[in-house]
């Protein structure tokens, strides 16, 4: 990792280790403000909106931390909580969102926001024991086309009707 050109922080775990705390500790206030999709575009991930805590997305911090967050489980337990009819109701399987989880980084940052919720419930019905590396081509096809499918609905035109006026020339 380079600063100006010069070696900075050498490529490795420790160097890994390095920036996350130097940006943590140096420029929380910058990395604050960015929005989550922001942050992902740039290599990092946050905890959650409510957590002030990020971590490099290449690193496997995350999700150790958010094991341990109460700020996280508080805020994934009233989401999963307010998002069912019942919170007994176990005949709707409660769906995580995966937003925030580096494995699936690439595929939410191209995917339309409006897909999220359709993305979170295709990542949550596969199976646990699949590698994430081998659905996710898949899933960064079906996210493309919904893409697609998005650019071509925005891009389609109507063609305006034309009514032309009849009228009852009785006049002759």
């Amino acid at each position: 990792m380079y600063n100006n050109g010069n070696p900075f922080i050498p490529n490795s775990t420790e160097g890994m280790d390095t920036l996350q705390l130097h940006v943590q500790h140096i420029h929380k206030d910058i990395f604050i403000s960015l929005p989550p999709e922001q942050l992902l575009n740039i290599g990092w991930s946050r905890c959650c909106p409510a957590c002030p805590t990020f971590f490099l997305t290449a690193s496997d911090q995350l999700t150790s931390h958010q094991n341990q967050c109460p700020t996280y489980i508080d805020t994934t337990n009233t989401t999963n909580t307010n998002t069912t009819t019942d919170a007994n109701d176990r005949s709707q399987p409660q769906v995580h969102n995966f937003s925030n989880d580096p494995t699936w980084a690439l595929a939410f940052n191209i995917c339309p926001p409006d897909k999220y919720e359709d993305l979170n419930v295709i990542i949550n019905n596969t199976d646990d024991f699949v590698d994430p590396a081998t659905i996710l081509p898949n899933l960064l096809m079906t996210v493309s086309q919904w893409c697609l499918d998005r650019t071509t609905r925005s891009t389609i035109q109507t063609t305006p009707t034309i009514n032309t006026a009849t009228t009852n020339n009785n006049h002759d």
